[in-house]
Parts: structure tokens; sequence; C-alpha cells
């Protein structure tokens, strides 16, 4: 007889961790399942149907042997890379493509060619093997103004910053023409060209080559011009409508029937230069006297007066000169300007204001020099301060004047060794001597001290904290 092994068994319920040994295997008679005690005291079910049911994302039917996924339930996660194949994609119509062109986010649909091109914008029938000449030829038939194919800039300039040069055109800048050629500017294309000015827009003059063969410089606003013809009466004037001939050392004829190059030479013109209108006949220079109101021959015939002023009472521009009176400079910024390497020197006099000094600017830096007495400042009729020569900074009146005010104070003030019978300043130290007068207080407001009057033995004294004061 063959001998029977059987496992620790139970029905009705899973057993528990106190009805197995670690690692005993129990059977569940009524289910059929096997279950094991683990190491961590845990029952683990090894085998074994299956009830069925809803398991939660699985349902089990056919007594275990049906497991069925619930829907929905599998998500991207639980799906290998590369698992899905295009065989087990939908089934797609011809000339389509998965995509999305609905807006939002959404699943994904078939997208026909046109829902494509509207996608990435390309029109019907468009290829991608186009030259460019092709490309040009194709943007010609619809180019034009307001097209959008237009150049509307060039270096992204527009192109009304830009001059015609086949229809009318305004220039609104300055033009400077710098090529090699002598020749600049150029009129063609009528038989008499010409340039205009104008005063903002009021016609003032022209410039013209007339085809009748001269140039003519025309004033339009009196109707005067001048006129450059050929031929030894050439150069013509033209006022109130009558063309006038320019006389000129080649043609001394004057008016109509008056004298001509022929009986009045240039050495008989010389000669009346300087004759003034209503001069009586003269036959040598001894009749032209000053006693009769004449000038003297030594005189040469030039005027010695102007506006009845002789000519020394006007200064001159071309030389050293001196003016004896008052002079008014009104013409506002640099009304006077002082060249460079120059001054304004002034020359001693017995007077303050005669004192020899110069004002010159040299280096970029402003020089006022003074005599050997110093320089003076003055205001108000009356002397305020001195540099005197020794270049000490002085005021003109003792204990008159203050440096400095309590809106308006010198900052930091800086001392070698000082001493006076009231104050001593000494390596940074002040101190006061010869103290006369009752009390006084230093305080913080005034970043230092005064005395007025001084002060006197057994007087209090108030130092600011941090202040170096003494009393000497």
């Amino acid at each position: 007889m063959a001998n029977t092994i059987k496992l620790k068994q139970g029905s009705g319920s899973d057993p528990s961790a106190s009805d197995l040994a670690l690692g005993e295997p129990a059977i569940r008679t009524d289910t059929g399942e096997i279950f094991l005690k683990k190491d961590d005291g845990s029952i683990a079910k090894v085998a074994g149907g299956i009830d069925d049911g809803d398991k939660g994302d699985i349902v089990v039917s056919n007594s275990g042997a049906t497991f069925t996924i619930d829907n929905g339930v599998v998500s991207t996660g639980k799906i290998a890379d590369n698992a899905v194949t295009m065989a087990k994609l939908q089934d797609l119509d011809q000339n389509t493509i998965f995509g999305r062109i609905a807006s939002g986010s959404g699943n994904p649909t078939a997208l026909t060619a046109a829902n494509v091109r509207t996608m990435i914008n390309v029109e019907n029938g468009a290829t991608a093997d186009q030259s460019a000449s092709e490309i040009l030829t194709l943007l010609k038939t619809v180019d034009g103004a307001g097209s959008g194919l237009d150049a509307d800039t060039l270096d992204g300039i527009s192109s009304g910053s830009f001059v015609r040069s086949d229809a009318d055109d305004t220039l609104n800048g300055r033009y400077t023409i710098s090529d090699s050629v002598n020749e600049k500017l150029v009129l063609a294309g009528s038989t008499s060209p010409y340039i205009r000015f104008q005063e903002n827009t009021t016609n003032k003059a022209y410039i013209q080559w007339n085809s009748d063969g001269y140039i003519n410089l025309v004033n339009s606003e009196s109707g005067e011009a001048v006129r450059i013809q050929s031929g030894a009466s050439g150069l013509k004037f033209v006022e109130g409508g009558n063309v006038r001939n320019v006389y000129h050392t080649g043609n001394l004829s004057v008016g109509d029937g008056g004298l001509s190059q022929n009986n009045f030479t240039n050495t008989l013109k010389s000669k009346l230069d300087g004759i003034a209108s209503g001069a009586t006949n003269v036959t040598n220079n001894n009749q032209l006297t000053n006693g009769a109101g004449f000038i003297t021959s030594a005189d040469g015939g030039n005027a010695a007066t102007l506006d009845s002023l002789d000519s020394t009472a006007f200064l001159r521009s071309d030389t050293a000169d001196t003016a004896s009176g008052d002079i008014t400079f009104s013409g506002g910024a640099g009304a006077a300007t002082i060249a460079a390497n120059s001054d304004i020197s002034f020359t001693s006099g017995s007077t303050w204001s005669g004192n020899h000094t110069k004002i010159t600017h040299h280096s970029n830096i402003l020089y006022i020099v003074g005599g050997t007495g110093g320089i003076i400042f003055r205001e108000g009729g009356t002397n305020r301060w001195r540099i005197n020569g020794d270049g000490h900074f002085d005021p003109q009146s003792d204990s008159t004047y203050d440096i400095g005010e309590t809106s308006s104070r010198v900052r930091v003030g800086y001392f070698d060794e000082l001493d006076s019978a009231e104050v001593r300043v000494n390596n940074g130290i002040v101190e006061v001597k010869n103290a006369i007068a009752t009390s006084h207080s230093l305080t913080a407001d005034y970043n230092g001290f005064s005395v007025s009057p001084t002060i006197n033995s057994g007087v209090t004294v108030t130092v600011p904290s941090g202040a170096v004061f003494a009393i000497v």
C-alpha cells in the first residue's frame, strides 16, 4: 500500500499566520488554493483558482478561465515603447494624414490635403522645384504699387526719401557733389534752361542761358538783370526794360553821341577821377590851393575826409591803432572776440583803474594778471577784497566781510600752522588765545566754531562731540 502525504488543510477561509509554521504550505479544500507562510510572517497565496467576479480593473468569468480588462484602464505607461505598430492604427482613407485642425487640444483626426495646405499656408498646386527666375516671373504678374510685393523701402529708407530721375521732385536736404570732374551740374533738355531762387516760396531770382545767345542773371523782384553776351560790348545791364552797355577799359564810350574811345583816352580819364562835381577849369597845380578851398597838389587827388570826418578819426583794421573815445560792442555773444595768442592789456596809470594788467586765455586757463599792487575786487563803488602783491587774500576793511554764510558754507578748509593773537591752527588742532569775553558755545550746527568777541579766563566753552579744541 502506497504512502499518502497530506498538507495542512482547511475550508471556508484562508489560513492565518498562527495556523502555519514558517515555510509550511496549506490547502484550502473548498477553493483548491495553496497558501504559504513567508519570512515576514505574512500568508501568500501561491496557487489555486480565482472566483468569477469584478476584481477592480479586471472582471473574472467562466469559472476563472476568462479575464476581461475594463475599458479605459490601460494607460500609456502600461504600453511598451514601439509596441503599437502601424497595422494596429485605424484604417485611413487615401490622401489623408493624422493630425488636428480644430481649435484647442483634442484627439487627432484624419486630415485631407486641403486641411494640410491650410495648416502650412501653401497654395493649392504650389511646387518646391521652381527656379528664382520662374518665381520672379510669377511675382511680376501681380507686382505693382500697393500690391504688397512692390518694394516700399531700400536699405530701410522709404521710397519717399529718394529723388526721382524721371519726374518732378523736391530736394529737402543739402547736397554736395564730390565727383572729381570739373563739370558738376548739367542742365539739358530745353533751349533756355535756368536755375530759380526762391525766398520761402516766392520767386526772387534766376540764372538762365537764353537761346538768343547770352547768359542772364535776373533779379525777379526788381526786374533788373545782367547779361553776358559776345563781343567787346557783350556785358549788358537791363534796367526798366532797357538794355544798356556796361563799359570797361576796352570800351570807354559814354552814352549815345558821347565820348568815345577815339577821343577820350585812358590817360585823360585818369586825370578826372578825383575832380568833384562843379570843379572849375584849372591850368596847373598851383591854382589848387587850400586857401581857395581846393586840395593841394601833394594830396594826389585822393579823398581826405569821409562825411566831413578826417581819416584819422577812423580805426584801422589792418594795422595797430588807438581809440581815444569809448567804444561799445552790441553784437551779442562774441561781440568782442580775442584771437588765439592775443590778450587784453592795460597800461599803467595814475588812478586805480589804470593799474597795469592783462586778461588772456592760455592752455585752457583764463589768466587775470594784476600789477605789482595786486588785484582789487570792487563793488558798488567800494573796494571789497584784495589779492595783494605778495599773493595774500585780504578784506579791504578790517572785520567787515565774511567767507560763506549760514546757508552757503565752505565745506572744508585746509590750513598749515598759523599763530596769531586770537587763533592758532596747529596740526589740525584749533586753539583760542588771549580770551577776554565772558562766555561762548561751539555748536555742531556750524561744523566748527566762531568766537565773537574773544573769551575771558574763567569762561565756559562748549565743544561739539568729537571736536578738537583747546584754550591756551
